[in-house]
Formats: structure tokens, sequence, C-alpha cells
């Protein structure tokens, strides 16, 4: 609903922004040559010519960044900041590998003030623009009462919710003009059925949610048939129908059109570009982590008996079975008599070079064979071993979901500390996150996450 209503707020802070990056590079030059650490012979056209050449690709690093993506500013400001600054930094990555393919270090000394100078003024002035786009737009809709009016068909699952967040969008003013339900909605005018539908009719609302439980289909129809004959734009809650957890699609069978609410199986681009991005990290993880492969080996070798991998079956993609590649780092007879169980901390079952691997993760790195082989992937949720999934299913919500993509050596549950003996329905929404909200820059960002810091401590 928001997006149709804001893209001419993208347009206007697109152009912003093109007039803000300029202006924060020219005003480093200035710092620079003037205030900070004085460099009267700085060499400005060439500066000024690196940013011309770079220009369009900072602009493109802010399009893929999510720096346009203003429904993330529906409930709080933090979203949208948080993708600017991502954008920011998106930006310095642009610049200094622009630097090096252009060669212009050869040419300049590179000022890495000026670079710093750009880099703190850009993201200011992204903020500040974004900021003042909203305030400006708040006011004006304040003034001229283009507040766009909804109205909720139910409202006693998601209402509550639903006008907190609307009531809180940075871009767009939004007005709920009534509820058909019986729960408490604050200030909400109540409405009756009849009272809402003659609303419809008479062009006093620009938008409809429906909130209702899957017994009031006949009302849901009455409204979805009133909708589409005004032209009003219709959305349902999760609560009409439990299978309404992803976005849907719209696909078609021959010629009939088919709405897809349950699957989450990604684009064939993002399956292409998760694909290049695994041969190409998990070739090259492989080949400068080959000494280190090597030395656990020999290591393994030296101090238990045993082979070094600990080939082990998992459910991967589709729910289809694999094996899983570690090293070796649980005594022969580890589970002869226990049977199939989760490791814990202190693991007697451990050799004590096992326990160093574990508390390092060293143990995972085989995988990255898994994902040379394409059964894994890089980041995705954790895969877990027959017996556990078939214990898991029937008592974890949506558990089966996390078989929709890959699984993954890391994934966004574990960078967040979800991992190992911790609650599973939080793990599950965490890998249920990730699948709802895949992009190349998510992936990116818990590679990224994982080599700096690792897993986190379980919670």
């Amino acid at each position: 609903m928001i997006r149709r209503y804001i893209s001419r707020t993208v347009i206007l802070l697109f152009v912003l922004d093109q007039l803000v990056l300029p202006a924060a590079l020219l005003l480093a030059l200035w710092i620079k040559q003037n205030l900070l650490l004085v460099d009267p012979g700085l060499p400005t056209q060439l500066h000024l010519d690196l940013f011309l050449r770079l220009w369009p690709f900072l602009a493109l690093a802010l399009v893929l960044t999510g720096a346009y993506d203003l429904h993330v500013a529906v409930g709080r400001l933090w979203p949208l900041l948080r993708r600017t600054i991502v954008a920011a930094a998106a930006m310095g990555a642009v610049w200094v590998a622009g630097t090096f393919f252009l060669k212009m270090s050869e040419l300049i000394s590179y000022s890495r003030a000026v670079f710093s100078l750009f880099l703190a003024f850009s993201l200011l002035g992204l903020v500040g623009v974004r900021l003042g786009v909203a305030e400006l737009l708040a006011y004006w809709q304040s003034r001229t009462g283009h507040a766009r009016r909804v109205l909720i068909i139910g409202g006693e699952a998601h209402g509550r919710k639903l006008i907190k967040n609307l009531s809180r969008q940075m871009f767009t003013a939004i007005k709920v003009v009534g509820a058909t339900g019986d729960g408490d909605l604050g200030d909400v005018p109540k409405l009756d059925e009849e009272s809402a539908l003659a609303m419809m009719r008479q062009g006093r609302v620009d938008h409809v949610i429906v909130d209702l439980p899957p017994k009031r289909i006949r009302l849901l129809l009455r409204v979805a048939e009133l909708a589409e004959l005004e032209g009003i734009p219709l959305q349902l809650t999760p609560a009409v129908f439990p299978g309404i957890h992803l976005t849907p699609r719209v696909d078609q069978i021959g010629r009939i059109p088919m709405i897809e609410l349950c699957g989450g199986e990604l684009p064939l681009s993002g399956v292409i570009t998760k694909r290049v991005l695994d041969l190409t990290l998990s070739s090259l993880g492989l080949i400068v982590l080959s000494p280190v492969l090597l030395g656990i080996a020999v290591l393994i070798k030296l101090t238990s008996h045993g082979p070094v991998f600990y080939v082990q079956e998992r459910i991967g993609l589709d729910g289809r079975r694999f094996r899983m590649f570690k090293f070796r780092s649980m005594k022969l007879d580890a589970e002869t008599r226990t049977g199939p169980v989760w490791a814990v901390q202190n693991d007697s079952r451990c050799t004590p070079l096992g326990s160093i691997l574990r508390r390092t993760n060293l143990d995972e790195l085989p995988q990255l064979f898994n994902v040379l082989i394409g059964n894994m992937s890089l980041v995705g949720p954790r895969p877990e071993r027959p017996e556990f999934v078939e214990q898991f299913k029937p008592v974890i919500d949506r558990y089966s979901h996390k078989h929709w993509v890959k699984p993954g050596i890391t994934g966004w549950a574990q960078v967040n500390g979800w991992r190992g003996q911790t609650d599973l329905q939080t793990r599950i929404e965490h890998d249920i996150y990730y699948i709802e909200r895949w992009s190349l820059w998510f992936d990116l960002k818990i590679i990224f996450l994982t080599l700096v810091g690792g897993y986190k401590n379980a919670h």
C-alpha cells in the first residue's frame, strides 16, 4: 500500500541525493585545503575527475543497497537510518575499488582525509535529506488534508499493530477511518459491516485492510468484490489464511491466473547470484585455507584413532538428504550408547583436539566442499539430522519452511547467537526472516559478521 504513494518521494530523494554527493566532496576538499591538515597543493581537479567517473556507480550503490526502500520507514526511524548507513558504506567500497581500478592512485597522492570526510558528509547529508523530506511531507499533508484513509475490516488479530505502525509511517500520512472488529482499537471509530461497505461505495476510503478469521470468508468475498468494483486497493493479513507468511506471487497455469500464498524459494536471478557467490568464495576459501585444512587433518591423525572427516546425513533443500562433511571432533564410539543426540558444551565425547575445533568452529571448514558441490550454501539455515527434523516438525511452528533454501555454513540465526542449546522457535523465526528478506547484500552482511565476530555465544 505505501509503495504506490511514494514513487514521487523516491524521485525527489534521488535527485536531492545527487546534489548531496558533489556537495559533500566539495566541502571535504575545502576543509582539507583550509582547516584540517592544510594542504594547499592538494590536486583538487584530479579528485573531482575521480568523483565524476564514479558518480554513476555511487548512485547505483544507493539504489542497490535499499536507500530508496521507503516502506522500511513504517513503524520506526531506525530501519531507514540503518539502510542509509549501509548505503554510505557501499559508496565507500565503490570509491576505494574505483580508485584502484582506474589506477588513480598512481596519478595522485590520494588523500585519505578527503575520502573520510566525503563519506561522513555524505552520510549526514543523506540522513538529513530523508528527515527533512519526511518533515516537509508531514507538514504539507497535515495542512492540505491529504492523509490516506484506511478502513480495517475486522482487526481483532492484528488491528492494534496495524494502527500503530500506520500512524508512525514517515513519508505518508495515514488515517484509519474505521474498523469493524470488536477489539480495543483505541480512538479508531467502530463500524458495523454495512456502514463500512457504505463508506467504500461513497468514495470515503482509499485503502482497505482485511483482518478476518477464515470463518468470515463470506464477508471477505463481499469486501473483495466491492473493492474491485470501486477500484480500492485491498490487502489481507495472515489472520485471513494461515498460509500467508511470505509475499504472495501471481503466476499462471496456462491462461489461468494463480496466486501463490505459500512457498519461499528464491527467484531464478537470486538462485544464480547466490550460486555464483558460493562457487567464487568457496573456491577461494579452499585455496587460501588449504594449509590450515592440511594442518588440522594431520593433527587429527596424530592425536586420535579414526578418520579425519566425519560424514553425517543431513536434511537440505526441499527436504532432500545429503552427506555433510566436518572434521571429526569426537571419539569413534560417541553415539554407540546414546544414539543421535545434540552436542553440548564441554561434551565428554569430544577428543581434546576436537574440543578446540568445536570451540573455534574450525570443524565446520570441510563444509566448503559441500558448498562447492552444491548441496549447501555459504549462508542459509543450518541443516539438521533426519531424526531431529522428524522430531521438530510437529512441535515447531513453520519448521519445514527452512528447507525452502539450501542450508548454510553460517546464517542469520547463528550470527545473532541462536545456535546449539537455544530456543528452537526463535531460531526458526530468524531463518524465516532471512528467507523472506534474502538479498545479495544480506548474504554479504552475514558473511562479514561471521568473519569479524564469528558465531555469537548462545543466548
